[in-house]
């Protein structure tokens, strides 16, 4: 006769046997019940584009899609790139950081979606998830150093929310050999966040729709049936109508107004006056400043300022140039600031990233091979 502390341990062994059966089952079932639950979902498994963007509102299921279009392209089961890709590939998918980003979302959903029985190992050392097929996922996040990135080829590269832009151009690099393919799903930035990080991607992906191999897809929070209507209504009215396009329904519009709302020119713009003449007859010389925006796609502007005994801060001067060299733009520079001594220059922080395709030093030490001497 069992004792009662030996039926209780059966009775939990058999509970916890029936409770693995039923998570392998439906770790196996989970991927192939997977069905797109709006046609924009839909529509995104089905494009053949190069680069893949879902641009969707907080929740509204875009790493979902973007991942489990992943894994069916690692397995093979893909409707329609698995006929155009076969496995193995070679896989890589970049998030934010490596804590939140990573550990705690990406590596997590990877295995709620990827059957059991398809994975050979994780390594958790160097974050790579190998499949039985040949095909691996290695993890990585924006936080790295690019040069992290480089010396190798991959099929696929899925970013999860914006990357930065050296790290995206070095992963492009290693889809050359291969014919690689890119997923892109992010939230657009909001206004007054750090947004003008991510213009490069308004710029360059979004604005470049149907063009170079991009197709664009936008993902609302409504799309995802997971989230409750009337939840999602009751947030959306506490939101103005920029945060509500970009955060519930994930379009662009962080360049579709005033970055400085404040901005009127009846109070903000004067009629020109001259800094060196009220210099002179008060004895008194303004701080001068600038702040230099380079860009390799775009022009390279400057934006020139003083600031007056009583703090308040005059702009003054711009510079606005297209396709000019290094040195043509430390001489346009000089010619803007001529005797004037500009205390501080600044620079985007990008400027000081290494341009490892065209095997040139950064743009910040190139400027300051010339004598122009600047802050990131």
């Amino acid at each position: 006769m069992q004792t009662t502390a030996t039926t209780q341990t059966s009775r939990k062994f058999l509970e916890n046997l029936n409770r693995d059966q039923l998570l392998r089952l439906k770790d196996s079932e989970r991927l192939a019940s997977y069905r797109p639950c709006s046609a924009e979902h839909a529509k995104f498994h089905a494009s053949l584009a190069n680069v893949r963007a879902a641009f969707g509102g907080n929740r509204s299921g875009k790493t979902t899609v973007g991942l489990v279009d992943l894994i069916m392209m690692m397995i093979g089961t893909h409707p329609v790139w698995s006929a155009v890709k076969k496995p193995p590939l070679k896989c890589r998918i970049v998030s934010p950081d490596f804590l939140n980003g990573i550990k705690k979302n990406i590596v997590p959903m990877f295995f709620e979606w990827c059957p059991s029985n398809e994975v050979r190992n994780y390594r958790r050392d160097d974050q790579v998830v190998v499949l039985k097929n040949g095909s691996f996922v290695e993890f990585m996040s924006n936080d790295q150093e690019v040069s992290k990135f480089g010396g190798v080829d991959r099929d696929v590269t899925m970013f999860d929310e914006a990357p930065r832009k050296d790290i995206w151009t070095e992963c492009q690099m290693r889809h050359i050999s291969t014919g690689g393919v890119t997923i892109l799903s992010m939230t657009p930035p909001t206004v007054g966040s750090g947004a003008g990080e991510d213009n490069w991607i308004f710029e360059e992906i979004f604005e470049n729709d149907g063009k170079l191999g991009i197709e664009c897809f936008n993902f609302s929070v409504y799309d995802n049936p997971h989230n409750d209507p009337a939840i999602i209504n009751k947030i959306a009215d506490g939101l103005d109508e920029i945060e509500k396009d970009i955060r519930i329904f994930g379009k662009w519009r962080n360049l579709s107004g005033k970055v400085w709302k404040e901005f009127n020119p009846a109070v903000h713009v004067v009629d020109d006056f001259s800094i060196h003449e009220i210099e002179q007859a008060t004895n008194c010389k303004w701080l001068r400043f600038a702040g230099f925006d380079p860009h390799p796609n775009a022009p390279f502007a400057g934006l020139y300022c003083a600031v007056d005994p009583d703090n308040f801060v005059w702009f003054y001067d711009e510079i606005y140039e297209s396709d000019r060299s290094i040195p043509e733009l430390a001489e346009i520079i000089r010619a803007h600031e001529g005797p004037d001594q500009v205390f501080t220059r600044v620079i985007d922080p990008s400027s000081k990233t290494e341009d490892k395709i065209h095997r040139q030093i950064s743009i910040f030490d190139q400027l300051s091979q010339e004598g122009i001497y600047l802050k990131s």
